[in-house]
């Protein structure tokens, strides 16, 4: 029987066939860390780029709000009530009118005015539902604005209706305020707005 020679708890086989380790060693010489270097460079320089881009993004976005908003048109309603004399009588004049005070100019359409849950749109037939349920007023002078395709300018304001009614005593003058005034509107960028309930509202 062979028996193995063993040194310690080692056999001396084992000892032989295991042969040298291999160490590996780096060595970095000056070019390697130049080029390392320019690699974390350049990486870097990557990050700042992309980040500058996205700011340049958000500033372009933000000056295009600004510029769309600079043009935007912004319609208000009124509907004034004052004393106006003419040819020496007290009337008492109403007036329904439109106020472009925004910024930009805007094409107005779409105009109805609504008195007693009726729409009309055109004026001349409102004024005539209107007169034939006033037996108890009398009119100096009665007039309606276009209804169609009304151009206005910055701060520019159109007369939608325009009323003067001889005062007398006992008037009631509420049905005037049933008359309300609904319409649309849109910029030169044809973004549009509906007026409607006291309300503007964007389209989208």
């Amino acid at each position: 029987m062979h028996m193995k020679e063993k040194i310690g708890n080692q056999d001396i086989e084992e000892i032989k066939n295991a042969g040298p380790k291999t160490v590996y060693k780096y060595n970095f010489d000056r070019s390697d860390l130049i080029s390392i270097l320019a690699v974390l460079l350049s990486l870097g320089a990557f990050g700042v780029s992309i980040i500058q881009a996205n700011i340049m993004k958000d500033q372009q976005e933000i000056m295009a709000t600004q510029q769309r908003s600079s043009i935007f048109p912004y319609l208000i309603p009124n509907t004034g009530i004052n004393t106006n004399i003419k040819d020496g009588i007290d009337y008492t004049q109403v007036k329904i009118t439109i106020t472009n005070k925004g910024f930009g100019p805007a094409l107005l359409d779409s105009i109805k005015l609504t008195y007693n849950n009726k729409i009309y749109t055109e004026g001349n037939k409102l004024l005539f539902d209107f007169i034939s349920n006033q037996d108890n007023l009398s009119f100096g002078d009665l007039s309606v604005g276009s209804f169609k395709d009304v151009f206005l300018s910055p701060g520019e304001e159109i007369t939608m209706l325009n009323l003067l009614i001889e005062q007398r005593e006992g008037q009631d003058l509420g049905s005037i305020y049933r008359i309300k005034l609904n319409y649309k509107y849109c910029s030169i960028l044809k973004e549009c707005w509906t007026y409607e309930n006291g309300e503007n509202t964007l389209l989208q």
